[in-house]
């Protein structure tokens, strides 16, 4: 018996655990997925522009940072022609 209670309690926890990093997951991808970062309300939901729920408003080009171009610079998985 406490090995089946203990073995629910695991298989639940587990769920709620990639449930949760699902979620982050999909938020991750849908903001940062072509570079651009989407802009989201206080409520979590992303913005959309006036014309279109398919075109998001707000949205920002950051860039990469000297810290990242370095490590790509730096990489030893490839030569790197020119760091910018």
């Amino acid at each position: 018996r406490a090995r089946r209670m203990m073995t629910r309690h695991t298989v639940r926890t587990a769920q709620k655990q990639f449930a949760a990093w699902t979620k982050l997951e999909e938020l991750l991808l849908v903001k940062f997925i072509d570079g651009n970062v989407k802009a989201q309300g206080e409520d979590g939901e992303f913005l959309h522009s006036e014309y279109s729920e398919g075109i998001p408003a707000g949205l920002t080009q950051p860039g990469y940072t000297e810290f990242w171009k370095e490590g790509v610079a730096n990489s030893p998985h490839g030569k790197v022609l020119e760091a910018r």
